[in-house]
C-alpha cells in the first residue's frame, strides 16, 4: 500500500503532463496503480469488499426464529439444519443474531415490569 505523500507525488507529476508509464517507472510501481490514483485525484484509502455471507438472506427467518426461541442460538442452528440443509457453526449464528440479542433484551426488561 502507498503513503498519501507518494499518491500526492504521482498527481503532481500527472499535472505536470508526464504519462503514467514514465511515473511508474520513476516511483517503481506499476502502471495501473498511478492510473487508479491519478482517475480518484489522490490517495483513496484500501476499503475490504462486503462479501454477502451465508444467513444474510435468511434475516428475517433467523429474526422470526430467534425470538420465537428467546435467544436460544444452539435451537436457531439445528433448524437450519432441518429445514434449511445449512451446516453452520454456533458463532456464525450468534454473530449472525448479535443485534436481535439486545432488542430481545430490552423486550424482556419490559415486560417483566
Amino acid at each position: 500500500m502507498l503513503k498519501p505523500e507518494e499518491v500526492g507525488r504521482m498527481v503532481a507529476l500527472h499535472d505536470l503532463g508526464l504519462g503514467t508509464k514514465r511515473i511508474a517507472r520513476e516511483l517503481g510501481v506499476a502502471r495501473n496503480t498511478v492510473k487508479r490514483y491519478v482517475a480518484a485525484g489522490g490517495y483513496v484509502a484500501y476499503r475490504a469488499p462486503r462479501r454477502i455471507g451465508k444467513l444474510d438472506r435468511l434475516r428475517g427467518w433467523l429474526e422470526e426464529r430467534f425470538y420465537r426461541h428467546r435467544g436460544n442460538c444452539a435451537v436457531v442452528r439445528q433448524e437450519l439444519w432441518e429445514e434449511r440443509g445449512l451446516t453452520v457453526s454456533s458463532r456464525m449464528v450468534e454473530r449472525a443474531c448479535q443485534g436481535f440479542r439486545a432488542e430481545l433484551s430490552r423486550w424482556t426488561r419490559n415486560t417483566s415490569i
